[in-house]
């Protein structure tokens, strides 16, 4: 004789399969309803308090199952699995899922829909509650546009963007870190040594560095897009006083992968808070803050896109930071500078520089792709 055994709870089915099958000989009157029902819900309260006596249990339901005849029980099996109930609603999903569903798009909302409907039933979600987060997410694109994306900014602030950089992580190389709602594409080109503080207010920083792979080898075709906030704490496409692309900048590096420009020390600054992440922050005490940083995105051919920040040590906001982008590498003293010979010499301001000024020197490290 042949024996398959199947793992069913939390597998093919969320939940207690046992319990379940209980409740369907309960509301399908196969079974004396207030008996049965009391005791299929105390077997289930032992068992998840880890005080089941598995033999009063077995004699109480293989009772019924030793009376019933097998072609009975096994158009009832048949019912039983077709009747969406909470036991066997994740099940129904997945088998609605068409043959042609592609297996990673399959893996995803397999595991997408059980955690949801685990998360409903573990917290026993109410109806009003489950309307509200609705009427979150409506508002959340209804005030999504060209300047603003909500759910970039409500994935950043709950940590998801950050735990998807983290777990896609380069670990050899410079560390990842959050993209942001405020990237533009296609910023002008600006040359190694080109300044970008043009009337821009603030202390001029002097950035330089070189991108390399992880033996220490330059990268000279890398193009590195820089953005950041003005003085004020906005980005270009949050300020209709700034030009479009102001502080946003493309730079294809040296041939030996150095990159170097001049631009205006970025403010620290609030998360948009007039929508329903501000809501959300507000409800859980937390603050807006984002510590002063620079964004950039390097790309170059045969190595992964890094998408990272780089903040100060200084900043106040280190440990607090809204979206969770801080990381320890990205970390680094802005050396304050008070003698021009210490201006690389092709900047296309020469010396023409305010003192004190800040020197920021970093170089970002990429690693081979995996194609």
């Amino acid at each position: 004789m042949a024996l398959a055994l199947f793992d069913l709870d939390n597998t093919l089915i969320a939940g207690d399969s046992d319990h379940g099958w209980g409740q369907f000989l309960v509301d399908g009157g196969y079974v004396c309803k207030v008996f049965y029902k009391e005791q299929n819900d105390k077997f289930l309260s032992d068992y998840v308090a880890g005080e089941l006596n598995i033999y009063e249990y077995l004699k109480f339901t293989l009772g019924f199952l030793g009376k019933t005849s097998f072609a009975q029980l096994s158009e009832m099996r048949d019912e039983f699995m077709k009747n969406v109930s909470k036991e066997t609603i994740t099940k129904a999903f997945l088998e609605y899922c068409g043959k042609d569903t592609k297996p990673r798009t399959f893996f995803l909302l397999k595991k997408l829909v059980e955690h949801l409907h685990e998360f409903a039933k573990e917290t026993e979600l109410t109806h009003e509650e489950w309307l509200f987060a609705i009427n979150f997410l409506t508002r959340a694109g209804e005030i999504t546009d060209k300047q603003r994306n909500e759910f970039i900014l409500l994935s950043d602030t709950v940590g998801l963007s950050s735990l998807i950089d983290m777990l896609g992580s380069q670990h050899e190389g410079t560390s990842s870190s959050v993209l942001g709602p405020f990237h533009i594409a296609s910023a002008p080109e600006l040359p190694v040594g080109g300044d970008l503080c043009k009337s821009n207010e603030g202390r001029t920083v002097v950035l330089e560095g070189y991108v390399r792979d992880n033996n220490d080898h330059p990268i000279p075709d890398a193009t590195i897009e820089i953005w950041q906030t003005a003085d004020n704490g906005l980005y270009s496409n949050q300020d209709p006083d700034q030009e479009e692309y102001n502080l946003r900048c493309s730079m294809k590096v040296g041939s030996d992968g150095r990159y170097a420009l001049t631009t205006v020390r970025p403010a620290p600054y609030k998360v948009p808070d007039d929508g329903p992440v501000g809501e959300l922050l507000r409800a859980t005490g937390r603050n807006a803050w984002r510590p002063s940083h620079f964004h950039f995105i390097i790309s170059a051919n045969g190595y992964r896109q890094l998408v990272t920040e780089l903040f100060p040590a200084d900043d106040p906001h280190l440990d607090s930071d809204a979206v969770f982008g801080v990381r320890e590498d990205l970390i680094l003293v802005y050396k304050e500078m008070d003698d021009l010979r210490a201006l690389p010499d092709d900047l296309s301001v020469g010396k023409e520089v305010s003192l004190p000024f800040y020197k920021v020197d970093f170089d970002f490290i990429l690693i081979p792709s995996k194609d």
